[in-house]
């Protein structure tokens, strides 16, 4: 038999149940949390805080042992057939480095590559996941094992047995921590330096690796290549405290679609709260572009603002609050009109003026740059307010646990969904989460609408699947929560960020007003 198949088939028969034991694990930790219900039926924030803490707990722990036993079996792989020290025996005849290598690449691939996703993929086709989310689970599921292996492959090449393996790879995670703690500059890096950071680290990392498991195979330099690979390391982490450039922010822009370059925003109003002494939102307008399921909204922004009597403050914008809850009401029908649909932005001051308050009526002028996106959307979920009542739409869930007690009106929920998100064309530039939800509650006995402020008591993660709670929060009275209750339907619609672009402004008016309920 060739000797490259001949060790496959070795180290298929040797490692192959402990690997299929880690694709088991890996399958029944996301069908457990796929299936994971918080067991009370009284929506107590106190208790339903603690289940998610203990579940997410419970996922981070089954992901760090995996994460541990994955390292631990491609060393393994390596160490049945060494390459360090000064003499290897073979138990068959023996056979080149190049070719040894090429056997044990071999076996990683379908070890740590086809079996998992062979495993992985009818399960996420199970619990609903469509095409374009099983393909990102895959990819992320993956390159996250490529990664590792990888790094597990060049440790292993270095030591003799399975002890120092272990030993080596935690004293590299350690002196990796520890050496990108101990160069921060203080600063607080923007968030596009630090995706290149991260990105250029990752890559010289694994380039690192690649050539240093190639060269100890080749010719099985151990001491040589250890010093290389402590210089290497230091070299990664000096050159990341160093970094200041932000390459993403100079790739090529996309070019854009007809519709999206006619997209402008329309400035409306500047909103100051009653009991704030500055502006806190701004509404403004987009043209409502929203065939195919489709509409273009806001999403960050910054630049500055000049009030009439000279004065000026730079400001930045962020999704607020109600940011699409009252787009979200046209695109669900709730109430139905025609025009640009309207947005609204948080707005904090990077540096405000000081001096008497500000006004509250007149016009301000407004120049910068507001980043718009356009978002792919849905109404996910229309579900009666009634406690215990569930839904289902594709891999997303929704359970109504029940209007909390002793706190504003308040109604907890339950959702399991998809954890990966749609690729998208400009997934580096991103800034913000990349999907984004609108809660409404529609009492059509009452002719009344109210929109409804998600806050998370908290998610956990894993392979694919989410799943987590949430408290909804409305400015109903407590003693009002059961009368609107009563006939009441929760209405769910859903954003899916699938391209970004920018426009500037110069010198736009606006005008000055009081805080406005929705």
């Amino acid at each position: 038999m060739n000797p490259t198949l001949a060790i496959v088939r070795k180290d298929l028969r040797r490692l192959g149940p402990a690997a299929a034991l880690w694709t088991l694990m890996q399958a029944g930790v996301t069908l457990w949390l796929r299936q994971a219900t918080w067991p009370e039926t009284r929506p107590d924030l106190k208790a339903a805080t603690e289940w998610m803490r203990r579940t997410e707990s419970f996922v981070t722990a089954a992901g760090v042992l995996m994460a541990v036993m994955l390292v631990l079996l491609a060393g393994a792989l390596v160490l049945e057939d060494r390459v360090a020290g000064s003499t290897s025996f073979w138990q068959t005849r023996p056979i080149g480095g190049r070719r040894l290598l090429g056997a044990k690449v071999l076996t990683a691939v379908l070890l740590f590559g086809v079996l998992p996703l062979a495993v992985m993929m009818p399960v996420w086709f199970g619990i609903g996941l469509t095409a374009a989310e099983t393909a990102q689970a895959a990819w992320l599921l993956g390159s996250s094992i490529a990664v590792l292996v990888l790094g597990a492959l060049c440790l292993a090449g270095l030591v003799r047995n399975i002890g120092e393996m272990a030993f080596a790879a935690l004293v590299t995670f350690a002196l990796t921590v520890l050496g990108f703690s101990a160069t921060g500059t203080g600063k607080v890096d923007e968030a596009g330096v630090l995706e290149t950071k991260m990105y250029l680290g990752i890559a010289l990392l694994l380039a690192g690796a690649a050539v240093l498991l190639l060269r100890q195979y080749a010719n099985r330099h151990t001491e040589r290549h250890w010093i290389a690979a402590v210089a290497g390391l230091a070299a990664v982490i000096g050159l990341q405290a160093a970094w200041r450039w932000d390459w993403i922010a100079h790739l090529p822009e996309p070019e854009l679609a007809a519709a999206d370059r006619a997209m402008v925003p329309e400035l409306r109003k500047l909103v100051t709260p009653a009991e704030a002494g500055v502006p806190r939102a701004l509404f403004l307008t987009l043209p409502a572009a929203a065939e195919n399921g489709e509409a273009v909204g806001p999403w960050t922004g910054q630049g500055t603002l000049r009030w009439a009597d000279g004065r000026s403050a730079a400001w930045r914008l962020t999704p607020g609050g109600l940011w699409g809850d009252e787009a979200a009401i046209r695109l669900a029908g709730v109430r139905p009109g025609s025009g640009p649909l309207p947005w609204n932005m948080a707005l904090s001051f990077t540096a405000p003026p000081e001096g008497a308050p500000w006004p509250r009526a007149g016009e301000a002028h407004f120049a910068g740059e507001i980043g718009l996106a356009r978002y792919r959307w849905q109404v996910l979920h229309r579900v009666p307010v009634r406690d215990g009542v569930a839904a289902a739409n594709g891999p997303a869930r929704l359970r109504i646990i029940g209007w909390v007690p002793d706190a504003p009106a308040s109604l907890l929920i339950e959702e399991s969904d998809s954890g990966v998100r749609p690729f998208g064309s400009r997934e580096l530039r991103a800034r913000d989460p990349q999907r984004r939800d609108a809660f409404l509650l529609v009492n059509e006995r009452l002719g009344i609408v109210k929109a409804l402020h998600p806050r998370d008591l908290g998610n956990a993660g894993f392979s694919g699947v989410r799943h987590g709670l949430r408290v909804l929060e409305t400015s109903v009275p407590r003693g009002q929560a059961a009368d609107w209750a009563e006939g009441a339907v929760l209405v769910q619609v859903r954003f899916d960020r699938i391209r970004s672009f920018d426009r500037k402004l110069e010198n736009v008016p606006l005008a000055l007003g009081q805080e406005e309920k929705p």
